[in-house]
C-alpha cells in the first residue's frame, strides 16, 4: 500500500494533456492519494473539463496565471495547510506516467529518511528508449546546469540504483513533507525556469539528498526550441539563482559571464534586426537589477516590429551542396528541416551540429552525413574557437537555421545563412554569414564594454535581493 501523496498538478490551457494525465492516474490506490490540480487561469475549457472527468480531484483556480512556481504552491500550500500526508509528489500536466512511476519514487525515499526530493527518470516520448533527463547538476560559477544522462540508452541504466544529483525537474518530483518544513516552498519569484534547479540545491545546502529514480518512468519531451520569454526567464533567474546560492564575492565572475552572454547576444541580435530578441534580453538583465520578477513583461508595440526579409523559393535550396543544419529549434523542427534538405538537394552533403547533450538523439537520421557538437554557453572562447576553425576547414555554402529566430553566432562564418521559419517552412535569406561578418568585432567590442558597468549594476542589486529571501517562502508565513 502506498504511503499518503498529495499530487499537485499545474495546468494552462492544456486541457487534453491534463484529461490524459488524470486518466493514466486512476491505477493509484486513492485512499492513499489526493489529487490536486491547480488551474492557472486558462481560457481553453480546462477547468469545466477537470470537474466533469470522472476521477475525484480537488480543483484550486488562480484568478492569473502565476507560472509554474505560483501554481505549485498554490497547491502545496493548500496540501500542507489542509491534507495529512507523507510526500507531495509534483507532477507536470503534459507528462505520462505509468502504473508504478509513483511506487518506485516512494519506495527509493522509505529506505532514507534524508533523502528530501526524490525524481523520476524522463524518457522521450517519441523513442521511449532514449533518457531525456536523470536529474542533473549545476555548474553554480557558469551558471548553467547540465541533464543527466541525456540521450543515453534506457536499457542500460533502468536497473540502477538512486542516482545523487544536484536536481530533479518538477516534471516529475516526489517531495518530502518535512523538507518543506525546512526549506519552505518554491520561491515564485522564478515563475519559470531555474525553479526546480534552485528548489533541489536548497535542499541540498539543508543536508537533505536529492536523487533521480531509474526505475520510476515518466514520458514527456522537453527539446521545446527558444522563444523570447524562455531567453528572458533564462537570463534573469540565472541571476537570481547566483545571488541565492553563493557568497558576495564569489557571484562577481558567474554574473559577469552572464551579463556578457546577454548583453553580446542582445547586440548582435538588435545588430540583426530581431529587436523583440533584443529587448527581451536587456529586459533580463533590467528586471534582475530592479528587483521586477515574476511574468515577463509585454513589449511596447514598436518592438514587435521585426524587420522583413525576403522571401526565397524552396528551390533555392536545390543550389546548396554542403550544408550545416543548427539544431537549434525543437526536435520536429530540426528533423522538418534535414528532410526539406534532403528532398530539395538529394545530393547535398548534411552536417548537423548540435549541442553535445543533444546531439545523440539524432544519430538515427539517414539523412546527416556527418555530426558536429558544440557547446555554446559551456566551452568558452577557446572552444569557440575550435569550433570556428572547424566550419572554415568544413567549406560549407550553407548554413541552416529552424523553426526560430534565435541565431547562433557560428553562422557568421559560413558563406549563406538560410532560416527555415514557422509550421509552413518558409524560408528566409539570414543577414548572419560570411558577408557580414564585420559587425561581430564592433559586436564583441560594445558587448565587453557594457558587460563591466552591467555587472556591477547586477552584482549591487544581487546584495539586496538575497537578503530579501524569495517571496512567500514558507507556508507558515500564508
Amino acid at each position: 500500500m502506498l504511503s499518503s501523496v498529495s499530487i499537485v498538478i499545474v495546468t494552462w490551457n492544456k486541457r487534453e494533456d491534463v484529461l490524459n494525465l488524470l486518466d493514466s492516474l486512476q491505477v493509484l490506490d486513492s485512499s492513499n492519494t489526493n489529487i490536486i490540480i491547480v488551474d492557472n487561469a486558462s481560457s481553453d475549457g480546462s477547468s469545466e473539463a477537470i470537474r466533469n472527468h470522472f476521477l475525484p480531484v480537488i480543483l484550486l483556480e488562480n484568478k492569473e496565471n502565476l507560472g509554474g512556481t505560483g501554481g505549485f504552491n498554490t497547491g502545496i500550500r493548500y496540501a500542507l495547510n489542509n491534507l495529512d500526508q507523507k510526500y507531495i509528489w509534483l507532477l507536470d500536466n503534459d507528462a505520462m506516467v505509468m502504473p508504478d512511476t509513483l511506487e518506485n519514487l516512494i519506495a527509493a525515499m522509505e529506505t532514507d529518511a534524508s533523502i528530501g526530493i526524490a525524481g523520476s527518470c524522463i524518457l522521450n516520448p517519441e523513442d521511449r528508449t532514449l533518457i531525456v533527463e536523470a536529474g542533473g547538476y549545476v555548474d553554480k560559477r557558469a551558471a548553467t546546469w547540465k541533464p543527466n544522462l541525456r540521450y543515453q540508452p534506457y536499457s542500460k541504466y533502468k536497473s540502477s540504483p538512486p542516482l545523487d544529483v544536484d536536481y530533479v525537474p518538477a516534471c516529475s518530483a516526489l517531495v518530502r513533507k518535512d523538507l518543506f518544513d525546512a526549506v519552505g516552498i518554491l520561491d515564485e519569484r522564478y515563475f519559470l525556469h531555474w525553479d526546480d534547479v534552485d528548489f533541489g540545491s536548497t535542499a541540498k545546502e539543508k543536508g537533505f539528498r536529492v536523487v533521480a529514480v531509474l526505475g520510476s518512468m515518466v514520458f514527456h519531451g522537453t527539446e521545446k526550441g527558444y522563444s523570447n520569454t524562455v531567453l528572458y526567464y533564462d537570463v534573469r533567474n540565472s541571476l537570481l539563482f547566483i545571488s541565492k546560492h553563493l557568497s558576495v564575492f564569489q557571484r562577481i565572475l558567474p554574473m559577469y559571464r552572464v551579463c556578457f552572454r546577454g548583453l553580446l547576444a542582445a547586440r548582435l541580435f538588435k545588430t540583426l534586426g530581431e529587436k523583440l530578441l533584443s529587448w527581451y534580453l536587456y529586459q533580463a538583465l533590467e528586471s534582475f537589477a530592479s528587483g521586477r520578477f515574476g511574468a515577463a513583461p509585454l513589449p511596447p508595440s514598436q518592438v514587435n516590429a521585426r524587420v522583413e526579409v525576403a522571401a526565397l523559393s524552396p528551390d533555392t535550396m536545390s543550389k546548396c551542396t554542403n550544408v550545416v543544419v543548427f539544431a537549434i529549434g525543437a526536435s520536429a523542427e530540426i528533423i522538418s528541416t534535414i528532410q526539406l534538405i534532403h528532398s530539395a538537394a538529394p545530393s547535398a552533403s548534411i552536417t548537423l551540429a548540435a549541442a553535445s547533450d543533444r546531439i545523440d538523439s539524432y544519430r538515427s537520421c539517414e539523412a546527416v552525413d556527418r555530426f558536429i557538437s558544440y557547446d555554446l554557453a559551456r566551452q568558452g572562447i577557446w572552444g569557440c574557437s575550435a569550433f570556428v576553425f572547424k566550419l572554415l576547414r568544413s567549406r560549407f555554402d550553407c548554413a541552416v537555421s529552424a523553426g526560430t529566430g534565435f541565431v547562433v553566432p557560428f553562422t557568421f562564418f559560413v558563406r549563406r545563412h538560410i532560416v527555415i521559419k514557422d509550421e509552413g517552412m518558409r524560408i528566409y535569406k539570414s543577414n548572419a554569414c560570411q558577408s557580414s561578418l564585420w559587425k561581430i568585432p564592433i559586436v564583441v567590442s560594445v558587448g565587453f564594454a557594457i558587460s563591466l558597468p552591467g555587472t556591477i549594476k547586477c552584482w549591487l542589486a544581487s546584495r539586496k535581493i538575497s537578503n530579501q529571501g524569495p517571496n512567500s517562502s514558507s507556508f507558515d508565513k500564508i
